[in-house]
C-alpha cells in the first residue's frame, strides 16, 4: 500500500517538527528577488533567512495565493527543520534555531541528506 503526502509535508518526530517541500524555491528566489542579495553571503542563506523572516514556504508569492494556501504554506511557529528539496546544488543553513537544507539531486549528483533529530544534526552526503 502506497500513501502520498501533500506538498509541503509536515512531520513530527518526538518533539521535533520537520517540514519538507518539493519546489524550485531557489530558482524562483534568484529570478524574482527585488533587491540584489549581499555578495558576501551565498544565495541559499538569503533564501533561508527570507523563508524564516516571512514565516512561509512561499516567500515570493505571485499574488495568486489564497487564504487556504497561505495557511498551508505558513511556518508559524518555525519548525526545527525545513527541507527545501529543489534541483539546485546541496546546501545547509541555520536561521533562528531552524535548520534549513537542500539535499540536492540524488538522480544527478547522488546526494542525499541525513537528518538526525535526536542530536539536531543534518549531514549532506554523496553516494
Amino acid at each position: 500500500k502506497v500513501q502520498f503526502s501533500a506538498n509541503p509535508c509536515r512531520l513530527r518526530v518526538g518533539d521535533k517538527e520537520l517540514v519538507i517541500t518539493r519546489a524550485d524555491l531557489m530558482r524562483r528566489f534568484q529570478r524574482d528577488v527585488a533587491v540584489a542579495p549581499d555578495a558576501t553571503r551565498p544565495d541559499f542563506e538569503h533564501l533561508a533567512a527570507t523563508i524564516a523572516g516571512q514565516g512561509s514556504i512561499a516567500p515570493l508569492s505571485d499574488g495568486g495565493t489564497n487564504a487556504v494556501d497561505a495557511a498551508r504554506l505558513g511556518l508559524f511557529p518555525l519548525p526545527h527543520y525545513v527541507c527545501v528539496a529543489d534541483s539546485t546544488a546541496m546546501w545547509a543553513s541555520d536561521v533562528h534555531d531552524t535548520k534549513f537544507f537542500n539535499p540536492g539531486s540524488f538522480s544527478v549528483n547522488g546526494t542525499f541528506a541525513w537528518c538526525n533529530v535526536g542530536d539536531g544534526e543534518v549531514e549532506i552526503n554523496r553516494v
